[in-house]
Order: C-alpha cells, then sequence, then structure tokens
C-alpha cells in the first residue's frame, strides 16, 4: 500500500511538473511572437521626437517576462534614420514663432547634409524659413544636437549659408549698410558650437547659451573675414543650402527638380553640400552690372500710340523706350533693336484689341504695356548686352512685368544664345542652378545678359529675385 502510494505521488508530481514544463514553453513561444510583433510594429512605424526619433527598438517593460535577459534593439542605418526625420519634417522643427502651429507647413524646407565631426557619417540638416537643427547619428539611431533659430526680434531666415566646416543662418537688414543677424553652427575638438551674433548688438553675442564679448565670438566664428570689405555682402551667399520641397506622400522634390520621388529612395550624395569649385561656380548673383546712364553709348527715343473708342475715350495705349547705340557701334545693331521694337509694338496693337471689350470699361484704369530700358551690361566690340522691362498693366491693382535680356552679335547683327559664350548644356545649366538658388530652370521662363566676365541668368518675373552667375568662357 506504502509503495502503490509513493508510485501515486511520483506520478502527480511528473504531471505536474510536465504540464508546467508545457505550459512554460507555451509562454516561452507567447512572448516570442510578441517581441517579433513589436519589432515589425517598430520597423514599420515613423517614429518621430528629439533623441530616439528614428531607433526601432523593444524595450525593457516591452519584454518584460521574457526569459531572454539582453534587450533586443533594432539598429537602422543613418540614411534611414534621417529619411524618417525628412519623412516627418514638420514636427523635427522647432517653431519659434508659432507660424507652423498657424498656419501650417507650406512643404518647402532646406534638406542637406554634411560631415561636421568627420567621422565618415554625415549630419543631417533640415529647415524651414523660421528654424534649422541638425541631427547626428550614433548606435543605430538620429538625434537632435541642434535646433537653430534667429531671434523673435529678427524672425526668419533669408539665407542657410555654409563653408568649410560651418553652418550660418542669415537675417538680413534693409538698405545698404543695414546690419545682419547670425546664427552660427559649427564642431571642433569634440564639441559642437552654437552662435549668436547681432550687427546692431554686438555686445549681446553668445556661444552655446553664453553671454560671451564680441571679440570672444570672432575667435570661434569670424563673421568679419567672411563678409566682403566688412559690409552687409556675405561672400557664403554662394554656397547655401537650397529649398527643396516634401509633401504628405512621403515624397521629396530636390532643388532644381520638378519630379517627387519617394523619400525612401533619396540618394543622399545629391543633398551634400559642395564648394564652389564642385558647383561648375555657378553662383547667387546680388550686384547687377548694369549701366543705366544711356547717354555714355547712345540716346532714348519714346514712341507712345493711344487707342481710342466711338467715344473718343481712350480704352489702352503702350508707351517704348526705344534705345538706340550712337555712330560708335556698327550701324547693323540698331537695325536688330529697330526690328524688336517693331514686334514689341505689334504684339502692342494685338493686345489692344482685348481691350475693346465692355467688361474693361468698368477697369480703374486704363490699361495699358510699357517697355521700359533698364541698361547696358555689356557694351564691347564683339557684342552687346541690354536689358529691358516689359510691363503689362490690365487696369487692376498692379501691373505685371517681364525681365527681357537681348544680347547682340556687333559683326552680324543676330540676338545670340548663351552657347556663345558657356559651354553647358541646358541640363547642366539647370543642374547648376538649382543646385544654388532651388529654382527649377526652363529656357522658356529664363533670360540671360553678359558682363565683361560672366554670364547671368535670370527668371523673365522680376517678382522672382533669382539670377545666377557663372564665369564667361569666351
Amino acid at each position: 500500500m506504502k509503495k502503490v502510494y509513493i508510485l501515486s505521488i511520483f506520478l502527480f508530481v511528473f504531471c505536474l511538473t510536465g504540464c508546467r514544463r508545457i505550459n512554460s514553453e507555451d509562454e516561452g513561444m507567447k512572448q516570442e511572437q510578441e517581441i517579433v510583433e513589436k519589432m515589425t510594429e517598430a520597423e514599420n512605424a515613423d517614429v518621430i521626437g528629439e533623441t530616439e526619433s528614428n531607433t526601432a527598438y523593444v524595450n525593457e517593460a516591452e519584454r518584460k517576462g521574457s526569459t531572454e535577459e539582453d534587450v533586443t534593439e533594432i539598429s537602422v542605418t543613418w540614411q534611414d534614420a534621417y529619411k524618417n526625420i525628412i519623412r516627418n519634417i514638420e514636427s523635427n522643427l522647432a517653431d519659434p514663432y508659432n507660424f507652423i502651429s498657424e498656419f501650417g507647413f507650406n512643404g518647402c524646407a532646406y534638406v542637406g547634409i554634411h560631415d561636421f565631426d568627420k567621422n565618415d557619417i554625415p549630419e543631417l540638416i533640415i529647415g524651414s524659413a523660421e528654424s534649422v537643427a541638425v541631427f547626428t547619428y550614433e548606435e543605430g539611431k538620429a538625434e537632435k544636437v541642434a535646433d537653430l533659430y534667429e531671434t523673435e526680434d529678427w524672425g526668419g531666415i533669408n539665407y542657410l549659408c555654409y563653408k568649410d566646416n560651418h553652418l550660418v543662418l542669415m537675417s538680413c537688414g534693409n538698405g545698404e549698410n543695414a546690419g545682419n543677424g547670425y546664427v552660427c553652427f559649427t564642431y571642433e575638438q569634440g564639441e559642437y558650437f552654437m552662435g549668436f551674433y547681432d550687427d546692431y548688438q554686438p555686445d549681446e553675442a553668445t556661444i552655446n547659451g553664453e553671454p560671451v564679448s564680441k571679440e570672444e565670438f570672432l575667435l570661434q566664428f569670424d563673421i568679419l573675414k567672411l563678409k566682403q570689405n566688412n559690409h552687409i555682402e556675405f561672400n557664403w551667399r554662394n554656397s547655401a543650402i537650397a529649398y527643396c520641397k516634401v509633401n504628405d506622400e512621403d515624397e521629396i522634390m530636390l532643388a532644381g527638380s520638378d519630379e517627387w520621388i519617394a523619400i525612401d529612395d533619396l540618394d543622399f550624395g545629391l543633398i551634400e553640400w559642395k564648394s564652389l569649385e564642385q558647383k561648375n561656380k555657378y553662383y547667387i548673383e546680388e550686384d547687377e552690372a548694369i549701366d543705366n546712364d544711356e547717354t555714355k553709348y547712345g540716346a532714348i527715343r519714346q514712341e507712345h500710340e493711344e487707342f481710342q473708342n466711338q467715344n473718343g475715350n481712350n480704352f489702352f495705349y503702350y508707351d517704348i523706350e526705344c534705345f538706340y547705340f550712337d555712330s560708335d557701334f556698327p550701324v547693323i545693331l540698331n537695325e536688330t533693336l529697330q526690328a524688336f521694337y517693331d514686334s514689341k509694338k505689334e504684339a502692342y496693337r494685338h493686345d489692344s484689341e482685348t481691350y475693346i471689350d465692355e467688361e474693361y470699361r468698368d477697369a480703374p484704369n486704363v490699361p495699358f504695356n510699357n517697355l521700359i530700358f533698364r541698361g547696358i551690361t555689356y557694351a564691347g566690340k564683339d557684342f552687346v548686352s541690354l536689358l529691358f522691362n516689359d510691363v503689362d498693366y490690365e487696369g487692376g491693382a498692379h501691373p505685371y512685368s517681364v525681365l527681357d535680356g537681348i544680347t547682340i552679335d556687333c559683326s552680324t547683327g543676330e540676338i545670340v544664345t548663351v552657347d556663345r559664350f558657356i559651354d553647358d548644356t541646358d541640363e547642366e545649366i539647370g543642374e547648376q542652378i538649382g543646385a544654388v538658388s532651388g529654382a527649377v530652370y526652363n529656357p522658356e521662363e529664363w533670360d540671360y545678359y553678359i558682363t565683361d566676365r560672366t554670364v547671368v541668368f535670370f527668371y523673365h518675373d522680376p517678382r522672382f529675385w533669382t539670377a545666377v552667375a557663372t564665369k564667361r568662357v569666351r
């Protein structure tokens, strides 16, 4: 009887132990399945934030009860980490003036990379017209190292410039001798440095949030050395990160392009900042080389024509400033210009037919066209280059105008194309203009003029400030 009792106990313990082992195995499988599900969710999630914005991971709490003792992390590449930052760019930017929260994000953003700390993994630079953020990549995740923006007194960014290992947000004052505000960022000897300097209040300079003297600031960020002739002109503007566009479909349109690509397909080599030499020496032109003293080269003759309805009231008119070269220049130049003016007259007379309709009779002002001579940018024995402003006013609140550049061969009288002066194709011109200005180049929408040393491309519509110059090779 005792043996039977002992055997019964043994069988009971054996069954109980076996059941526990089975239950433990089931629980382990369940926990393992939960971990896999967590990992899958983390891989698919667009995780945002400041310090762990692009790390898909399973932390210890999520694995509580697991038989494994270590914490499993899913490390992503720096490219994938930065793509997630760009994908959620609005949430990763500071909003110091509440523009984004009030008006929404317009999709235009600075996007660039540069290896500040020289560890072979670049930092990511993103920004809007209000603020810029810099991210680094460490141990499988992206971390924000800086929020950069101008003080509220300045209110925004006019240029995001770079040179060597320095990034500078610039806010421009008004007027030729006005001062600027600068927010500077760099990395030296194992530390990131951020500084603020104001031309108007130099005694309030800071580095990493601490007040410093003007002299101390200039030791770290030599702004005066970077400005041309200690003046407002900032020669870094020719090396600037251009605006891209980002939409809600996880797509990006790079500067100089008109095509959307998936952020997952982004080639970071296309947004890495490059020196002027790498950019084929295309740069933003801010000082127009236009000589508006026509008496040095010739004279202007005004032409005016009015169009009247049956009641004798003017319903349209045009004015043309017809510039003609003097006898020091070949006669054939004036013949070419006369043909140009005649084509304008014909176009304006055709426009007059539009305004004879009754719908324009209630316009507050009389519609008109006006061709204004802006000046001469080059006058040599080989070529001359002139600039005109063609104004179209339809009687409403504001006129509309376009700029026309005309470059003429002095020997033939031919209006020549830009390939007479540079060797770049339209595709190469577009790539370079996009790289330095963010604008999309279209030969139908852009024109050019020459100086003695440069070729300057400009957008026909003067509301767009973009003018990009490059060295003239012929």
